[in-house]
């Protein structure tokens, strides 16, 4: 028998026999250097970076098969134990990889592994990363094909590191027989992101849920305060969306696309460190809150957000108003911002520290009344009827302008805020230039100018 089936069957069948106690995942790591240990040189950098993100609760061992020599295989070496996940120890070892040196390898005990596997009495996910298999005249594939035939519950993933044809078509045929995964990875970057896949390696993981059952939804990731996704999926019926992204600071966002008005949770600031994940839950039910939200006095559609106090970064968000918004958030003290979905620029009409509790249903109403700003232009002493702009700050182009009318002042319409205006005689061309004009919601707001 060669001597990869020989590791799998010790290694397998010893978990068969044990129960599984609840523990943190554990790990197998089979490096083959039967091409050579050139192609393992190049793969120690993303096997270096996929160890580093490893759970710190995981257990993991390490094993490497030499290129055989003209003369014989060499044995299986164990580098690493299976025990309890030493990350420093692991990169040394993965580090420490050399060519034969002519000095007698460190062979595997197969008998001693298998005891030490025994007595950690977990579900073991074993990768085997190929660089071009030489099962030293033994059937590889015939040996998985056994193991899956005793029942054995035993997943293998693998890996083919730019292997040729044939050799992706042995380890294709492992997989398979052991209802396993095959992937072939042509370049470091490709093996990197196999090298994840194999070992789940997740650094964000977000569980979208309703009264504690998971919710089939969609989450989506973008670089904090960017709000452009870089990644996103639908997580199916388990609920469950899982990333693997580099350290940094994230806004995750989970949407419902079955709720009204499409409800969505975003968490902002997510942290993810180097080597720890990050999870977060996001819970779509919770107490009714329905939000009505009116314009100068008539209802109107409106992008409604509550934003939790407790410094958690949660944000619940959904749009409606025509009828009341209604969204579902677990009860506490939250802010409330509705913004209009016409002009994300105009400022959000803010009610703070709304009490959101549970076992009822909260009612909740916002405006999003327009200011109005009329100029009352004179010459002389006497009303005139003068070209009127009207300018937010810091923007070249007006954002009303027209005639300010003699006896009866145009109001114009605007978002609540601080404006500047020039005011024009049409027949002088004479101009005056007003700052710091405030216009406040719901209210009409005069100005003098004097054109003489």
């Amino acid at each position: 028998m060669s001597r990869f089936p020989v590791l799998v069957a010790a290694l397998v069948l010893g978990l068969w026999a044990a129960p599984a106690l609840a523990a943190g995942p554990a790990y197998v790591l089979i490096l083959d250097a039967t091409a050579g240990m050139g192609r393992l040189e190049t793969a120690k950098p993303a096997l270096s970076a996929v160890v580093r993100d490893l759970p710190d609760n995981a257990q993991a061992a390490l094993y490497l098969y030499p290129k055989p020599t003209a003369e014989a295989c060499l044995p299986v070496q164990e580098l690493a134990p299976l025990g309890p996940l030493d990350k420093p120890a692991f990169l040394r070892a993965i580090a420490g990889l050399r060519p034969p040196d002519g000095r007698p390898p460190r062979s595997l005990d197969l008998e001693a592994a298998t005891r030490t596997i025994l007595s950690v009495r977990v579900p073991v996910t074993a990768v085997l990363l190929s660089t071009g298999l030489e099962t030293c005249d033994g059937d590889a594939c015939g040996v998985a094909s056994m193991l899956k035939a005793l029942g054995v519950p035993f997943t293998l993933k693998v890996i083919g590191y730019q292997v040729t044809p044939n050799q992706a078509a042995q380890l294709q045929c492992m997989a398979d027989s052991t209802g396993g995964v095959f992937e072939t990875a042509a370049n470091a970057s490709d093996l990197t992101q196999a090298l994840r896949r194999a070992f789940q390696v997740h650094t964000l993981q977000v569980q979208l849920q309703r009264q504690g059952r998971a919710l089939d939804g969609r989450v989506e990731v973008a670089p904090a305060g960017t709000g452009k996704p870089l990644a996103g999926m639908r997580t199916g019926p388990t609920g469950l969306a899982a990333f693997s992204l580099p350290p940094g600071t994230y806004d995750v966002t989970a949407l419902d696309p079955a709720s009204p008005g499409e409800q969505r949770i975003t968490f902002f600031g997510v942290v993810l460190e180097p080597g720890k994940a990050a999870r977060r839950t996001a819970e779509f039910s919770g107490a009714e809150v329905r939000v009505s939200v009116t314009r100068n006095g008539k209802p109107c559609e409106a992008l409604v957000e509550l934003k939790a106090l407790d410094r958690s970064g949660l944000t619940i968000q959904v749009r409606g108003g025509v009828p009341a918004a209604t969204l579902h958030a677990m009860p506490g003290i939250y802010d409330l911002r509705v913004r209009d979905p016409a002009d994300p620029a105009r400022p959000p009409c803010l009610v703070p520290g709304v009490a959101v509790r549970g076992g009822r249903v909260n009612e909740l109403a916002a405006a999003l009344d327009d200011a109005r700003l009329a100029v009352r232009a004179s010459r002389q002493g006497l009303p005139c009827d003068a070209q009127v702009e009207i300018f937010a700050p810091d923007q070249a182009a007006p954002v009303a302008s027209g005639r300010s009318g003699a006896e009866n002042p145009v109001a114009y319409a605007l978002p609540p805020g601080v404006y500047e205006v020039r005011v024009t005689d049409p027949q002088s061309r004479k101009s005056a230039r007003l700052t710091k004009v405030p216009a406040q919601a719901g209210q009409t707001a005069f100005v003098d100018a004097l054109l003489d």
